[in-house]
């Protein structure tokens, strides 16, 4: 029996016993399996779901390395909550993959974090962990417009042919963004920003004083305006914006 009559025949039972007439498709009848058996016995589900991502996803067997940009497609199957972050754990065929969120990216993506949901994840990798930066959610009706300009070079582009003549910020694309508690002086809560600014890759760091206050919640994908301070490692006035 090929995967046609396979779908004719459960869809015929599954109309017998809800008692309506409902065409469902290969993935539909491959997702109602997923979730009752938590695979697919004759085709995997997640490979019944194409993305416009999947050509350019991060082979497996490179996640053990240290990249600062990787891709990954998978089915969400647990999530596991902690005091101020997550582990959440996805699916990939025979491969199960753990990634690390963290709160600003919880905060923004927690809600789409749900158990047998189809995810698209940006992230990266270091010391043989993954850690999210943002994802897409192919299993809601959000249009995540901001990651998918990230992901299209859109964004990029657009920073890349801004027009400074009268600006006196810089404006850069968040490729990763890392809150941290500086050790020196009073441990001031600090941000990390890894920005494409025109062309070139550049880190920044900005800390809370009595002239500056960092934003909360800046992820991966937003595009942000700062000033760069005396010291050029820092930047000052960080805040997100549209361009």
């Amino acid at each position: 029996m090929n995967m046609k009559e396979i779908v004719e025949k459960r869809s015929q039972l599954l109309n017998f016993f809800t008692g309506q007439s409902v065409n469902y498709s290969k993935t539909d009848i491959l997702n109602k399996e997923y979730a009752a058996l938590s695979f697919s016995p004759r085709e995997e589900f997640i490979d019944s779901f194409v993305t416009e991502y999947d050509d350019v996803l991060t082979p497996i067997t490179d996640l053990k390395m240290e990249l600062p940009e990787v891709l990954i497609k998978g089915i969400i199957i647990d999530i596991d909550m902690k005091k101020s972050y997550a582990i959440i754990h996805i699916q990939n065929k025979a491969d199960n993959i753990s990634i690390s969120v963290d709160e600003s990216v919880l905060y923004k993506y927690g809600e789409y974090l749900v158990k047998g949901h189809i995810v698209v994840i940006k992230g990266h990798t270091f010391n043989d962990k993954v850690y999210m930066h943002f994802l897409i959610d192919y299993s809601s009706d959000d249009s995540f417009v901001v990651e998918k300009d990230y992901l299209n070079g859109v964004s990029e582009k657009r920073v890349d042919e801004l027009d400074y003549t009268n600006r006196t910020d810089v404006v850069g694309l968040v490729r990763q963004a890392k809150y941290f508690v500086s050790r020196k002086g009073m441990g001031s809560k600090c941000l990390r920003l890894q920005v494409h600014v025109k062309g070139q890759e550049k880190t920044y760091i900005s800390c809370n004083n009595d002239y500056n206050i960092i934003p909360e919640h800046i992820v991966a994908g937003m595009v942000v305006s700062f000033n760069v301070s005396n010291n050029p490692a820092f930047c000052n006035n960080v805040q997100e914006i549209v361009i």
